[in-house]
């Protein structure tokens, strides 16, 4: 079949049962490139969240929607643990390592239905499991839970089904719809909301997820973030009936939760934020990532319902317009790569887009942006380079996002290996530069759903409170005009 957009209806055989679906892509359709080296951070459960004093206005915020006012977010900024906010811990462990016919093997989950190319520019380290993220969700009533990596750049939520004979479903909990009083058969996307009996045909999604696939059936039950009812909505869902062992017999957790706009998802039933919008249950309708330094001593975590100010290491957030939201990815335009103060010029010849992505665990991108990259920088396998690498920033609006060498570069025993990796994402979506894991742990970033915005800041980090301004000024610079030339 042709690939087609996910937003649209999507084709159906005559028989009226099987359905091929494109979604976001996320390089991790839940995570995605995961990189090979790690400490294993177990962490706790969801929490309430509670957040200081400082106000909206303070950290430069947007305008907010018609329902979300400025004393709505003063309040929700003022105060303990209160309804609307949630503070969402996330787990970090490795998975099972892969053999070492497969390490070159794509390992990204973007969720296309047409091919795609996600060879990694890095360098694998053999015999070790790569290290992931996710936290849990609580699906059904009675809860069940389940461990998910939330992708910023996909959709939907995918969940292993009680039916599945796979090996990666029978090695993950899965979902048992017979168990929940709120669970729904959805027999087809377009007919949402119709009641199906048993005995009628349901509508089979098939997905090619990464390198693998998952051929599943549609669902809607109460989806929570909270152990406490926090923060629920009724949501549609893929049960899968089958999986792939590669990627999904490899990772720790049991599913994954796309975070991504509507355009990502199958049918606006299927976006799990929508969902909580239109239910008006959270304070502010956004959410933030912050990814934790092996020097923090604290897990990463996802705050729903606002930004944590503690976490802002800047004097304000950055705020910039989303483009191409249709494509259900939170992206912004990106001017040009920045390495050692020189521009690479990589977008004179079309337009470029840098897509914020929790499912990538390296910088992932075009091959014609990425080998001259990793070229230019030339480093050093035996790490004998790497006090004299330069910084490399990314042209955002009128600001360079700056990362340093420790932020691009994993030093281990066995060496430097740079966090970069050829992502070749096809039209309508791709091509796209995917910031993943070494941009968020160095830049606090905001999701703001009514004003389709995205924030960004210098994240805080334990090691780096002292010097917080310099850090500030040194990470995040204006763009410089260019010089004026004489005709």
């Amino acid at each position: 079949r042709a690939p087609c957009d996910a937003g649209a209806a999507l084709p159906v055989s005559e028989d009226g049962g099987d359905r091929e679906a494109a979604m976001a892509p996320g390089l991790g359709g839940g995570p995605a490139w995961l990189a090979a080296v790690g400490i294993a951070l177990f962490a706790q459960a969801s929490e309430a969240l509670t957040l200081s004093a400082a106000g909206a206005a303070a950290l430069g915020e947007p305008p907010l929607g018609p329902r979300n006012g400025t004393a709505a977010a003063a309040a929700a900024l003022r105060g303990g643990p209160r309804a609307g906010l949630l503070r969402v811990k996330l787990r970090r462990a490795r998975g099972r390592a892969r053999p070492a016919s497969s390490l070159r093997r794509p390992k990204a989950l973007l969720q296309l239905s047409a091919a795609t190319s996600s060879e990694s520019a890095s360098q694998s380290l053999p015999g070790q499991g790569e290290e992931h993220l996710f936290g849990s969700i609580f699906v059904g009533v009675p809860r069940q839970e389940f461990l998910v990596a939330f992708d910023t750049a996909s959709g939907n939520l995918i969940l292993p089904s009680r039916l599945c004979q796979s090996s990666p479903c029978l090695s993950h909990r899965t979902y048992d719809g017979a168990l929940s009083g709120t669970a729904k058969d959805i027999g087809r996307i377009d007919e949402m909301d119709r009641t199906f009996n048993a005995k009628e045909p349901r509508e089979t999604v098939r997905l090619n997820v990464g390198s693998g696939k998952v051929v599943g059936q549609l669902r809607s039950d109460r989806l929570c973030l909270g152990e406490e009812d926090n923060l629920c909505a009724q949501t549609g869902f893929i049960e899968a009936t089958e999986m792939s062992e590669e990627p999904f017999g490899f990772l720790p957790y049991d599913g994954i939760l796309g975070l991504g706009m509507p355009g990502g998802s199958l049918d606006k039933h299927f976006n799990f934020l929508g969902n909580l919008a239109e239910a008006g249950v959270m304070e502010l309708d956004r959410y933030a990532v912050w990814l934790a330094l092996p020097g923090d001593g604290e897990d990463s975590e996802i705050t729903f319902g606002a930004l944590d100010d503690a976490r802002v290491a800047s004097d304000n957030v950055i705020w910039q317009k989303v483009v191409r939201p249709e494509t259900g990815v939170w992206q912004l335009p990106l001017s040009d790569v920045v390495v050692d103060g020189q521009d690479q010029k990589i977008c004179e010849d079309a337009p470029c887009w840098a897509a914020f992505d929790t499912g990538t665990t390296v910088i992932g991108g075009p091959r014609a942006i990425i080998e001259p990259l990793v070229l230019r920088l030339e480093i050093s396998k035996d790490c004998s380079n790497y006090r004299s690498l330069p910084m490399i920033g990314f042209v955002l609006g009128d600001h360079v996002f700056n990362l340093e060498p420790a932020d691009y570069v994993k030093t281990t025993s066995a060496g430097c290996f740079h966090q970069f990796a050829v992502v070749d994402l096809p039209p309508p979506r791709g091509p796209l530069l995917l910031l993943g894991e070494p941009f968020l742990r160095r830049f606090y970033t905001v999701f703001d759903r009514p004003t389709l915005k995205i924030g960004l800041s210098v994240a805080r980090h334990k090691a780096g409170q002292a010097q917080e301004k310099e850090l500030a000024a040194k990470f995040i610079t204006k763009r410089q005009a260019p010089a004026p030339t004489d005709d």
